[in-house]
């Protein structure tokens, strides 16, 4: 079979991998929140959105397409991690090792908007 490989000068955008875990606050207390695992190099891209009402609310559902580079440091992301790129927070639906070649990643995440929520933020600022 052959080697699927990546177009490194399209990996333009700096993502970084987070993970459910413990991490310490300013008091030193021990707190639950997402700890980060890797910082790489992706191709990340919107792919769809979706609205609906629910219980009254406007919800958006922004889905969004990436690939990185398959190395140890991501090998254990998992369709349970987040992300963050520029400053939004993303939840992965799903990852894929292309081809179980390791070589690249494919990777889907959805990034849930509440428009109730975005015109309150715009409304205080």
């Amino acid at each position: 079979m052959k080697r699927r490989t990546i177009d490194v000068g399209a990996l333009k955008d700096r993502i970084t991998f987070m993970r459910l875990g413990e991490t310490e606050d300013d008091m030193g207390l021990t707190t639950q929140g997402l700890v980060p695992i890797a910082t790489v190099w992706a191709t990340f891209k919107p792919i769809r959105g979706s609205e609906r009402y629910e219980l009254y609310r406007m919800e958006s559902d922004a889905k969004w397409k990436g690939y990185i580079r398959y190395s140890s440091d991501v090998k254990d992301v998992t369709a349970e991690d987040y992300l963050i790129y520029n400053g939004h927070q993303y939840q992965l639906t799903d990852v894929i090792d292309v081809d179980n070649q390791h070589a690249m990643i494919e990777f889907y995440a959805v990034e849930k908007l509440n428009r109730e929520e975005k015109q309150d933020e715009r409304d205080i600022n």
